[in-house]
């Protein structure tokens, strides 16, 4: 909810486990978060990708756990790349809101993936080749909030005009990409 005056978020409990109401909250909350902080021009597959960093931490006390590896998500990128059914770079990084919200209608059945594997690319940003790309990220995170375009912001901070080489080696990352324990253990 957002208005001049309030800010909020919301969520109901009925029919929903405790887990399923964290889930809920933690990723429409980093949504909010990024409206209000990253600006309203995050690219969309950045945007869920990150929600879903997020959605999937788990809070233990005082103490929120990052950077947990979703196991439903891995095997969903993983059966694309094997099948050859992954969205190519540029067309995830050149997709809007609206774009987005049209393939998630026309496409019930590969929004799962769509979800999935920005996901997996925002996670690799994050830990990949031992967080190397995180200095990166954050480059890439504030050229798009100030309003440049995703795809030039993408090749000028990850430094190659050629995209493929990083896709490569993302699905390097995707396809050796293991859940962490807790997960393991949820599942």
């Amino acid at each position: 909810v957002s208005t001049p005056k309030f800010h909020g978020l919301a969520t109901w409990m009925a029919g929903r486990s405790r887990s399923q109401t964290f889930i809920t909250l933690q990723h429409e909350g980093f949504h909010q978060f990024a409206w209000h902080f990253l600006g309203h021009e995050l690219p969309a597959w950045m945007n869920e990708g990150l929600a879903q960093y997020f959605e999937d931490a788990i809070i233990i006390g005082q103490r929120m756990m990052i950077g947990l590896a979703n196991t439903r998500r891995i095997e969903i990128v993983r059966d694309a790349i094997k099948h050859r059914r992954t969205i190519g770079f540029s067309t995830l990084l050149n997709l809007n809101a609206q774009q987005w919200g049209e393939l998630l209608n026309r496409d019930p059945d590969g929004s799962a993936l769509l979800y999935a594997q920005s996901w997996s690319l925002t996670f690799f940003l994050i830990h990949g080749d031992d967080g190397k790309y995180q200095q990166a990220l954050g480059k890439y995170l504030q050229l798009v909030s100030d309003g440049h375009d995703s795809v030039a912001a993408f090749r000028l901070t990850f430094g190659s005009e050629d995209l493929s080489p990083m896709e490569r080696r993302w699905h390097s990352f995707a396809q050796a990409h293991q859940p962490d324990a807790i997960n393991t253990a949820a599942a």
